[in-house]
C-alpha cells in the first residue's frame, strides 16, 4: 500500500495546469443508428426455432418456487 501511495505522491508532482481536463481517455463517439420502426419477427416462425412451445407461447423452465 505504501507503494502505492508513494507513487501517487510522485504522480502528484507533475505540472499539469496546462493539461486540458478529459471527460474521456479516448475521443471516440458511440454510433447511434437511427429510431426506425422495424416489422416484428412473424409469431409462427418465431414459435418454430423455439426449442418448446405450446400453440401461442414459448414454454421456459419455472424459476421460482
Amino acid at each position: 500500500m505504501s507503494k502505492i501511495l508513494d507513487y501517487m505522491e510522485l504522480l502528484n508532482q507533475v505540472d499539469t495546469s496546462k493539461i486540458k481536463p478529459l471527460e474521456h481517455v479516448t475521443e471516440l463517439t458511440a454510433p447511434f443508428r437511427k429510431d426506425v420502426a422495424l416489422p416484428s419477427l412473424d409469431h409462427d416462425l418465431a414459435l418454430k426455432n423455439a426449442p418448446d412451445a405450446d400453440t401461442d407461447y414459448f414454454r421456459v423452465p419455472k424459476v421460482i418456487e
